[in-house]
This record gives structure tokens, sequence and C-alpha cells, in this order.
């Protein structure tokens, strides 16, 4: 049978050290090493982490408080109730609520296009899996598990590429939650099955969603992320060659050097320029553009005379935007928004009905939204194409 590059790659990770998360360290590199293949562990305290956040979850509902997308319905339902939780959770209500899950998936699941090739669906996954160990979501904990196999099982649901992203990527992660509740289609060993048959053959556990499972799995910018992780080892590559090809452009030009001296890009004062002068100069180590030649331009084009501050203007965008995905890649985007740790800093009535007996707090939470993270990204494909009519113009 014919194996795609990808299940080798899986096979040969086998032996290979799996990469651990743990909700807290985990890197785009990781997410990046996952999607192309690495297994997957999860660290005891980030497991211990989600068992606990989960129990405040339960505790809030007993209090009779209405909990989004768990006791009363999302969107225009956000003030019907579906579940009756206060008091005990008895197996009525529990059925009552894994109806409520199963339909809040098949709901939301509304993305079109070109399926998401293997390695995309792998670092959505591992990228949900990582937000999931913040304990932010609430998530049943027997699910860490699903993620966990289906990634090193490499049973992957089948995901459209187009649906709404943004305010969450509800309609695409729609699809990766139909799956890990038995229905809907994955791949698995190279082939496309429903998923429920795949799971028994791989020996995964189908979990009943309950509590706010649904929104936990399928509420959250996880695709965007996911593929943001992928691109910040891509960018960062592109960033260093762009120098060296602006390095070896002057050199093809016989370019004047005035531009990168020190003390010239100094008197400007931006750190990020004056790293890339720094950078190109040391790329032009014993180059003869060091050597004086009374035939060499006064002044470049621009497009070689600005080199340094329209490349350091992608290095600056890129950082920014690697260190805000560090971030959110460790912590929750959830609504509602669980903390299993969090104590009552004041006795006013409102503050104190968020908080639960014992510890933690159940947030009505707009932390799905992805601006803070989103805008340099933006920055960033704006310096990409500043950064690619230069390079152009320099032709």
């Amino acid at each position: 049978m014919k194996k795609t590059l990808l299940a080798l790659l899986i096979a040969s990770s086998a032996h290979a050290a799996p990469v651990t998360l743990d909700g807290e360290h985990t890197t785009a590199a990781d997410i990046a090493a996952i999607a192309r293949g690495e297994t997957v562990a999860i660290a005891d305290s980030a497991q211990a982490r989600v068992e606990k956040s989960f129990a405040v979850l339960l505790a809030a509902a007993k209090t009779g408080q209405p909990i989004y997308g768990f006791t009363v319905g999302v969107g225009w339902n956000k003030d019907r109730t579906f579940v009756n939780a206060q008091g005990e959770l008895d197996q009525a209500l529990i059925k009552a609520s894994q109806d409520f899950n199963r339909g809040l998936i098949r709901a939301h699941v509304g993305a079109v296009g070109d399926i998401l090739p293997a390695e995309k669906v792998r670092a959505v996954l591992a990228t949900r899996l990582n937000m999931v160990l913040t304990g932010s979501p609430g998530l049943q904990p027997a699910y860490v598990q699903t993620y966990v196999d289906m990634l090193n099982k490499n049973v992957l649901p089948v995901v459209p590429s187009k649906g709404s992203i943004g305010q969450a990527d509800i309609t695409i992660l729609g699809h990766t939650a139909l799956a890990m509740i038995g229905e809907g289609d994955v791949t698995y060993q190279g082939k496309r099955m429903p998923a429920r048959e795949a799971f028994q053959q791989a020996g995964i556990k189908t979990v009943e969603p309950y509590g706010k499972d649904a929104l936990a799995i399928l509420s959250t910018n996880a695709y965007s992320l996911g593929l943001a992780a992928l691109q910040s080892e891509k960018l960062a590559q592109l960033d260093r060659m762009q120098h060296l090809v602006y390095a070896l452009s002057l050199e093809g030009l016989n370019g004047n050097v005035s531009p990168i001296l020190a003390d010239n890009v100094a008197a400007k004062g931006f750190p990020a320029g004056i790293q890339s002068a720094k950078t190109v100069r040391e790329h032009l180590a014993g180059s003869y553009l060091w050597q004086r030649d009374d035939n060499r331009a006064v002044q470049d084009p621009l497009s070689f005379r600005d080199g340094v501050w329209i490349l350091s203007a992608l290095s600056e965008a890129r950082q920014r935007a690697a260190d805000k995905l560090a971030i959110q890649l460790n912590h929750g985007d959830d609504n509602p928004t669980v903390v299993a740790d969090a104590r009552a800093p004041d006795e006013q009535p409102e503050t104190l009905r968020r908080y639960i007996a014992g510890g933690g707090a159940l947030f009505s939470s707009a932390n799905f939204d992805p601006t803070p993270w989103l805008l340099d990204y933006e920055s960033t494909t704006v310096a990409l194409a500043h950064n690619a009519n230069a390079s152009v113009q320099r032709l």
C-alpha cells in the first residue's frame, strides 16, 4: 500500500521523544513539529489543571448561575435555559446536556472549500489541545486523551478550509468537533472513512460531549493560530534570507555601503534598523565593496539605499507577531472562561457571583477577540509587501 509522506513521518517519529505539551511553555516550533508528524505527550500538571477546571465548571452549574453554552443556549438563545442544573446534576440533566452539545456541534459544521492538508489539521489539533491544557475552556478531561490519540494515531478530521474566522473559527472547527464525537469523516491510514469506524479501528474511545464541551472544542481561534504557528518558522527563515539576498544585491550593483554604516543608521535611532544594518555588514565581511572605488555611485536607487529600513520593518513586525503568538498559544480564548485557582478580589455582590465557594471562577468573556495578536500579523503582511516590492525594484 502506498503511504503518504506524512504517514511515513508519523511512523518514523514513533521512536523519537514526543513533544510534551503543558499549556504554559509550548512554542510555535512545537506546534510545527507536531504538524510534521511528531507524537504528543501531556504534562501531569496540565492534566491536573484540566480536571480542576472541569470541576469548577460543574460546581458553577450546581449554583444555578446561567452558563453560556452549558445551562443556557448560545447566540440568540443565550437567555433560554436548556439545562436547569441548579443543585445536583442527575442522569437526566447529564443526558440533556449531552443532547444539547451534540446538537450544538452539528449546527456549527459549516465550512466549505478545499480540504485542509494533514499538516494543517495536525497544527490546528495541537494548538487547541495546548490551549485546552490552560484550563480556560473547562473541557471534559477525557477529551485530552481524544486529542492525543487522534494526533498520535494520525486519525485526522476532514476539515474544509473556508468558514467563519476571527471571532472564533467556529464553522471550521465544527468539523473537528464532529469527528471527536464519532460523526463526520476522517482520514486514517491513507483512506477517508466515517469517524466512528476509524476510531474503532484505531482503538480511540468516543467521549459523549457534556457541560460546555461543544464550545470548548469549536469556539476558539485555534485554526488561525495553528496556521500562524506553521508560518512562524517560514517567516523567520524568509527574514534571514531577505538580509542575505539584499547583501548579494549590493554586491551585484557595486553598491554604496554608506547607508549601512553603523554611525549613519544610529543617527536615525531605530534599534531594528541598526540590527539589520549590522547583519548586512556581517554578510558583506570581506566583500570588494569595502574597497574604495571612485566610479561607485554617490547614491544608489531607493530600493537599494532604503534596504535596511525596509528589512528591519519586516524583522520587527515578524518578531512582534511571534511574541504575541507565543502568549496566545499558552492562554485561553474562551467564552465562558474558567479560571480554576481564582479568588474573589473584593466583596462586591456583582463580583462575587462569578466566583465559586472553595476556589475558582467562571466569567462571561470576550477573550476570543484576536485583535491583540492579529494586528501584528496584519502589520507583517504589509511589511512583506514592501519587501517584495523592493526586491522586484532591485532586479
